[in-house]
């Protein structure tokens, strides 16, 4: 999905502070999930990009993989739904 809206809900987000209440992000490059969003068969988890591309590999997940938004558009460009996904340690 481009450009997708990010829906922040601390219920799912375990480091999450007592006091965060749900909140609507609007799309665009310096969102939390970036330009793109390719979501996988988890609910919630999914391959997006990041604002912070220095922060790509350094910064912890809740379970997504993170890309450059430059990365992410250019692997939406190479799969298509359905495309099967295997993480590994």
């Amino acid at each position: 999905m481009k450009d997708p809206v990010f829906y922040y809900n601390p219920a799912l987000i375990w480091d999450a502070k007592p006091n965060h209440e749900k909140v609507k992000i609007a799309p665009g490059p310096n969102s939390p999930i970036g330009v793109m969003w390719l979501g996988l068969t988890k609910p919630h988890d999914g391959i997006h990009g990041m604002p912070d591309p220095s922060r790509v590999g350094r910064q912890e997940t809740h379970g997504c993989l993170h890309l450059t938004n430059w990365d992410v558009q250019k692997l939406s460009q190479l799969v298509s739904a359905g495309t099967p996904v295997n993480v590994q340690d």
